[in-house]
């Protein structure tokens, strides 16, 4: 079982892009980001903090499966990896557990 995750910029720009916000138009939307530490994050310059991840998710306005997925992403690239992808694998596992009917 191979676990990957997607690259965090990639993703973020998918999700600019399918709201059709550009680097500025997302800064405007949020109250302490500006379009040049947006930039910089998707030029992987500058990571972007936790706090301003947050801001994002919230404009974005986001699914819970689509946060998830950006919160690991940035995790991973920001983290230690095999962590990450232990934790993923144990996820994985567990659904798989809980999927199962029980025979009786």
């Amino acid at each position: 079982m191979e676990i990957e995750f997607k690259p965090f910029t990639e993703l973020l720009k998918k999700h600019m892009k399918n709201k059709k916000l550009s680097q500025q138009s997302l800064a405007d939307l949020c109250e302490n980001i500006t379009r040049s530490y947006i930039g910089d994050a998707l030029r992987q310059v500058k990571p972007l903090s936790r706090k301003a991840l947050a801001e994002i998710i919230t404009v974005l306005k986001l699914t819970e499966e689509e946060k998830r997925e950006l919160w690991e992403s940035w995790m991973y690239e920001r983290g230690d990896k095999e962590t990450m992808i232990y934790l993923k694998e144990i996820e994985k596992k567990y659904s798989m557990l809980i999927s199962k009917k029980p025979k009786i």
